[in-house]
């Protein structure tokens, strides 16, 4: 009975345990670059669905390190681009673009078996076999019904309508013959696999199958077996470099050179909750499906066991021994359908398994079988130019989210040379982001260096195109987020010998002023002055000295372009966007970045503070202010002011639900005009000048 709360009963009332030592922790800041690109081009590896936030290290690990590798195949105009950012010191959105012709490699694991007569041989009283003083088995002179059979390792087969059959193969007729009646053997599938992704070095990833008994090196644990009334077998997946190179083990997530499993569905060991099913099993130890634990892809995106026909099998192999043993079948499934021995590792009496000798496999630690038919495609310049056209075509319906601001947060793109009819396409990454700054060149790498008549000619063509967008309805504003940059040269000293847009070296700028990770300019780095844009980086381009006329009609078109310096070197005079007005802040191209940058930061505001109902309203206004001075506060390098205020109209308290937040950028124009006089004056005037 318990006692009344107002007793005086001598006691101690224990209330419980209360912690006050937990802290409320406000949601981090997301700290990104302020100029972070979205590069495409070919890959070896990786996801076509997205892109991913990687620096250098990243790259080569996700996608492989000839993406940046000039004499590689897959190296292309962009890749330049992003290699020189790069070395710059900053990071991208890399997208793999997809090659007409890529495919995944694949394997199928399937035994050919046939009803036959099985030779007998001579055994010893524990079931193995007894050797003559050669070492050889010893025929018994007798046969019995059973089976024969021989494991195939074969390309995954495309039904008559094009698709994988993937899982889903249906029995063939198999290549063995029975020396009873002639009756041909029939080809069973039992394992499916799929490379991660598509290209050829799904072929350089392999598996090796084993059947380990008590007698190898890491033995069986045969009573573990008996209790999950299944075999165990062990899986190694490795991968070579090349075709010539040595096999490497490729490690489990947890660090294990090798994984056990099972052919039988359901396999759990009941005191650990260990789960052993293939099924289950093979593909998450080599990947996580958790982001926050993501260390890089595995081998294969999935495997598909026929478990109908494994179990099939097992059971008339099994059976068939049974029968001819006198033995009670625990499980079918305890039957080693690999290898064709018993824990012990002594041979069934009932079963043939034909080798490499008759076709066959042969499974164990030493024997690699490698995935196959994988393929990179059409990796010419051509095929990458029509892949990307492709690509950004249709932002809309693409499968990659390119209008996510939060899963794709990249602010520029970049046309590393492009044709023509690819570069208008970029447009559409204005039309689908707010945030995002699109950057185009005139010269097109596939066809011989522009003349500068053909850079202005390609600059209204872009214009036109370009001035035809609207950055916004409710102000009126006209397009600005577009930067037009003109010319083209060779690198010097450097080993890739392709045509090269001067826009890569404005990319070079911004990714050593803009692409710190902190999400702060570097000063160390600003650039804008025509002493901080000199150029030195190009051989055989197509400058040329150009009256004032033209020039002033390239400004006018918004085209960006370098002239001399001094007696060899370029400089661009000025950086512009596209914006018509030359006496606006938006007119100066690092405005505009900076714009780009408000505007994701406003973006992100809103899904911070989306959904609130309980913040009184001063409060709520105050919070988003803050965060916007949170984020803004020391990251422009003194460029701009910055001034939000968060405020509801008369329309937001009456429907309850909007808000308005106004993000205030005050800063500077270009200065590109200097009036100059030279003023002559007698020595004996000069103090009164």
């Amino acid at each position: 009975m318990s006692v009344s709360t107002y007793s005086s009963l001598p006691r101690t009332v224990f209330r419980g345990m209360k912690d006050d030592s937990t802290v409320n922790l406000a949601m981090p800041v997301e700290s990104l670059p302020i100029r972070l690109p979205l590069h495409m081009s070919f890959a070896p590896w990786g996801d076509y669905s997205k892109a991913n936030y990687v620096n250098l290290a990243g790259l080569s690990l996700m996608y492989g390190a000839d993406v940046v590798n000039p004499k590689s195949d897959f190296f292309t105009h962009q890749s330049q681009f992003i290699r020189s950012h790069y070395t710059a010191g900053g990071k991208n959105l890399f997208l793999r673009v997809k090659a007409p012709g890529a495919k995944q490699a694949t394997f199928r694991l399937a035994i050919d078996y046939v009803a036959d007569v099985i030779p007998q041989y001579v055994r010893n009283s524990d079931g193995s076999l007894k050797l003559d003083a050669n070492g050889v088995k010893i025929d018994a002179g007798t046969t019995i019904p059973g089976f024969r059979w021989q494991w195939r390792w074969i390309e995954v087969t495309t039904a008559e309508d094009g698709t994988l059959e993937f899982g889903s193969a249906s029995e063939r007729e198999g290549k063995l013959v029975s020396s009873v009646d002639g009756g041909v053997s029939t080809l069973t599938p039992v394992l499916d696999g799929l490379a991660r992704f598509d290209g050829s070095k799904g072929g350089n990833i392999g598996f090796r199958f084993m059947a380990p008994t008590l007698n190898s090196t890491d033995p069986a644990d045969a009573d573990l077996q008996e209790s999950l009334g299944a075999y165990l077998y062990r899986l190694q997946v490795v991968e070579r470099a090349t075709v010539k190179s040595t096999a490497v083990v490729t490690r489990t997530l947890q660090g294990a050179g090798y994984l056990d499993f099972s052919f039988k569905k359901g396999t759990i060991n009941l005191d650990t909750e260990q789960q052993y099913y293939g099924g289950k099993v093979i593909k998450p130890a080599y990947e996580s499906n958790d982001p926050n634990s993501f260390t890089g892809y595995g081998p294969v995106e999935k495997f598909g066991f026929y478990d109908d026909n494994i179990q099939a099998l097992l059971t008339k192999f099994a059976e068939r021994e049974a029968e001819f043993t006198g033995q009670e079948i625990a499980d079918v499934n305890l039957f080693n359908i690999l290898t064709g021995v018993d824990v012990n590792g002594n041979p069934y009496h009932t079963v043939s398994i034909e080798g490499p000798t008759a076709g066959g496999l042969l499974f164990g630690e030493l024997s690699n079988l490698y995935m196959l038919g994988g393929s990179d495609g059409d990796l010419s310049p051509t095929a990458y130019n029509t892949a990307v056209d492709e690509l950004i075509g249709d932002l809309k319906n693409s499968v990659v989210p390119f209008k996510d601001i939060a899963r794709q947060p990249y602010d520029s793109v970049w046309d590393s040379g492009f044709p023509l009819a690819t570069k208008l396409k970029f447009v559409n990454f204005h039309t689908a982001r707010p945030d995002v700054h699109v950057h185009v060149c005139t010269q097109d790498v596939g066809r011989k260096i522009n003349t500068p008549a053909e850079d202005s000619s390609i600059a209204i063509t872009l214009r036109s195109t370009f001035r035809s967008q609207q950055e916004s309805a409710e102000f009126g504003t006209r397009p600005l987020r577009f930067f037009v940059g003109a010319q083209a040269g060779y690198l010097i000293n450097d080993d890739y010998d392709g045509l090269v847009p001067f826009l890569e070296y404005v990319s070079i700028l911004g990714a050593r002023y803009m692409g710190a990770e902190n999400g702060e300019m570097n000063s160390t780095y600003t650039f804008g002055r025509g002493e901080q844009t000199v150029v030195t980086r190009y051989r055989d381009h197509n400058v040329v000295t150009r009256d004032e006329e033209v020039r002033a009609n390239d400004w006018n078109n918004g085209l960006n372009y370098t002239e001399y310096f001094d007696m060899s070197r370029l400089f661009y005079a000025g950086l512009q966007s596209i914006y018509e007005d030359q006496t606006s802040v938006f007119h100066a191209y690092l405005n505009v970045c900076i714009a780009c940058n408000l505007t994701r930061i406003g973006h992100i505001t809103w899904r911070e503070m989306s959904g609130d109902s309980q913040l009184p309203d001063p409060v709520f206004l105050d919070m988003v202010r803050d965060k916007v001075i949170a984020r803004t506060t020391g990251k422009y390098d003194g460029r701009v002011d910055i001034t939000p205020t968060a405020y509801f109209t008369a329309q937001d308290d009456a429907l309850g639900f909007p808000w308005h937040l106004d993000i205030a950028m005050a800063g500077d124009n270009i200065r590109t005009v200097e009036n100059l006089a030279i003023i002559a004056q007698r020595r004996r005037d000069e103090v009164t000048a």
